[in-house]
C-alpha cells in the first residue's frame, strides 16, 4: 500500500479534563512488531492535529503517523515533527492495516485476530465504533471521496465494503484466495485486490461492487499501489521476486520486472504471516518431539522403570516429582539425539 499523504485540521485535544477520553500516553520505544504506518497529516494514514495555541490562539497544523502494532494490539500516535509517540490507543487483536480518511478525521484499522475493524477518530484518539467483518481482516484502503472502506479478508476470501457515514458493512465481495494487499485508483472508481493464494489480482467496479477483471501475476503477489495518474498498478509478487506492472485500461500485465529476494509490498514491514509459519514449523516440531517420547515411553521399552509409572533406566530418579523426571530425561536425550530438539 502506498503512503498516503493528507493534510487536515482537526480539533484541538485537551488532556486533564473530566468527561474526555483519556489515551495513555507512552514515550517509550515501540516493544511490539510494527506493521503499518498512518500518517494524519502525512504518511501510511495521516492527519494533521493542531498544535498548542500561541497568544493570538493561532493554531499550526502538524503531522502525525498512526502505527499498528501487532503484539501489543494497539496503535502508536507519533508527531513526526518530533519523533515521539504521543499516544497509544488500544484496539483489537493483532491490528495489521492501518488508513486514515482523505480529511484525516478518521482512521481505519483491520485487527486481524478479531475480525474487525476500528475506527478511531483523530481529534480525541480515541476508538468511536468497532466493526464486524470477514475472518482475518488484512488491509484496508479508503475511497479518494472517503464514502467507503475496503477491506480484504484474508481466511474469508472476501473484501468488505464499508460506508464511513454509518460504519456498517454494505457490500461482502467473493475474490481470490487470501487477498491481502488493496488499493483503490485516484478516481475512485476501481479496486485492485492482490489475491496471495491464487497469484492473481482481482479488479472491483466500487460503483456495483463487483469484481470485473482477475488478473493472473507472480506467484503469491502481496503489495498493490496505484499510480498517481492511475494508469498503472504495480503489484509486488513475494515467491519469485517480481513486481507486475497492469495497465488500467486493459486490465493486463504490460511488464514484469525482477527485484531483490523475499520483497515487501506497498512500504510495509508486515510480519504476520511469517509469524504464522514460524508458529505452524514449532508445532510440527513439538508434534515430532511427543511422537518420540511416546516412542521411547513404550510399555516394556525398558523394563527397569522407576516409580511413579515412568519407565526408564535410572533408579536414583525414582521418587522424584513428574516435572524433574520428564525434565533430566528430555535431558539426557537432547545430548544423545542432538538434532531432534
Amino acid at each position: 500500500m502506498l503512503a498516503r499523504w493528507i493534510k487536515a485540521t482537526v480539533a484541538n485535544r485537551r488532556t486533564g479534563i473530566s468527561g474526555q477520553p483519556q489515551v495513555r500516553v507512552r514515550r517509550s520505544r515501540l516493544r511490539s512488531a510494527i506493521t503499518a504506518v498512518a500518517l494524519v497529516t502525512g504518511l501510511t494514514a495521516t492527519a494533521s492535529l493542531p498544535a498548542p495555541a500561541s497568544a493570538d490562539q493561532t493554531r499550526q497544523a502538524r503531522q502525525v503517523a498512526y502505527v499498528t502494532n501487532l503484539n501489543d494490539d494497539t496503535v502508536s500516535v507519533i508527531d513526526v515533527a518530533s519523533n515521539t509517540t504521543i499516544a497509544t490507543i488500544p484496539v483489537g487483536n493483532a491490528p495489521l492495516g492501518v488508513a486514515a480518511s482523505p480529511g484525516g478525521t478518521r482512521v481505519y484499522v483491520t485487527n486481524n485476530g478479531s475480525n474487525t475493524v476500528s475506527v478511531i477518530d483523530t481529534a480525541t484518539n480515541g476508538v468511536i465504533a468497532v466493526i464486524p467483518v470477514g475472518a482475518l481482516p488484512y488491509d484496508v484502503a479508503v475511497s479518494p471521496g472517503g464514502t467507503r472502506a475496503y477491506v480484504t479478508n484474508q481466511g474469508a476470501g472476501t473484501v468488505s465494503v464499508i460506508d464511513t457515514a454509518t460504519n456498517i458493512v454494505i457490500a461482502t465481495i467473493p475474490v481470490g484466495n487470501e487477498p491481502q494487499g488493496v488499493a483503490i485508483t485516484p478516481g475512485g472508481t476501481r479496486a485492485y485486490v492482490a489475491n496471495t493464494g491464487s497469484n492473481t489480482v482481482s479488479v472491483i467496479d466500487t460503483a456495483t461492487n463487483t469484481v470485473i477483471a482477475t488478473i493472473p501475476v507472480g506467484a503469491q503477489p502481496f503489495g498493490v499501489a496505484v499510480t498517481p495518474g492511475g494508469t498503472r498498478v504495480l503489484v509486488t509478487n513475494r515467491a519469485n521476486s517480481t513486481v507486475s506492472v497492469i495497465d488500467t485500461a486493459t486490465n493486463t500485465v504490460i511488464a514484469t520486472i525482477p527485484v531483490g529476494a523475499a520483497i515487501r509490498g506497498g512500504g510495509h514491514a508486515r510480519r504476520y504471516p511469517r509469524l504464522r509459519r514460524q508458529h505452524r514449523r514449532q508445532q510440527r516440531l513439538g508434534d515430532r518431539c511427543r511422537a518420540q517420547q511416546r516412542h521411547h515411553h513404550r510399555p516394556g521399552r525398558h523394563p527397569a522403570a522407576w516409580s511413579g509409572g515412568h519407565p526408564g533406566r535410572h533408579p536414583r530418579l525414582r521418587g522424584q516429582p513428574h516435572h524433574r523426571v520428564r525434565d533430566q530425561h528430555r535431558h539426557q536425550h537432547r545430548g544423545s539425539h542432538p538434532g531432534r530438539w
